[in-house]
């Protein structure tokens, strides 16, 4: 009976330790993800980093991603921004029309990007206020360039492929049997 007991111990010691190294292994594993996410923020790819923050969200380290998260996307927003900015001082500069108009178009979709990318950045409110000056601006080149815009927004960009299977750009044409020449016989 105490050789069952010395058994029976020594497998539950065994039991232990493997359940233990498992977590240990589980949580390299979390260590390892954190701190490939910090290594994305740290190179300005927010938007990847912000990703493995979001499925570390249901481990250990939860919480700790969900304020990481918060923080990047802050930085995110922030750096959008200041593209956008950057966009709008060349326009500014620029005196070609289709150039002015184009970087407004430009600065104005990083603006609301931001609000789709980053809905609860604190910078929220400044970034409305700056979409409504770049469309200031586009309102007086062309009261409907914020339309067109938009327009080209929503409309599919064409890219060969998806044209080959669009229907109206192949006509099928009809089969017609071989006509067959009469074979006269006897000559």
């Amino acid at each position: 009976q105490l050789q069952v007991r010395g058994k029976n111990d020594e497998l539950l010691l065994a039991a232990a330790v493997e359940k233990e190294t498992d977590r240990m292994a589980l949580m390299q594993e979390l260590q390892n993800q954190w701190n490939n996410g910090m290594l994305l923020v740290k190179g300005g790819r927010y938007d990847e980093a912000i990703d493995v923050f979001t499925n570390l969200l249901d481990s250990e380290y939860g919480v700790k991603a969900e304020n990481k998260i918060k923080e990047v996307s802050l930085q995110a927003a922030k750096a959008d921004r200041k593209k956008a900015a950057g966009l709008f001082i060349r326009f500014t500069k620029t005196t070609d029309l289709e150039s002015r108009k184009k970087l407004l178009i430009e600065s104005r979709q990083l603006l609301r990007d931001i609000l789709v990318k980053y809905p609860d950045a604190d910078i929220i409110p400044k970034v409305r206020g700056n979409i409504e000056r770049v469309e200031q601006e586009m309102n007086l080149i062309d009261p409907n360039l914020i339309i067109l815009a938009d327009q080209e927004l929503q409309e599919p960009q064409i890219d060969g492929i998806d044209s080959a299977f669009n229907s109206t750009m192949i006509q099928p044409q009809p089969v017609t049997p071989p006509e067959m020449d009469s074979v006269e016989e006897g000559n």
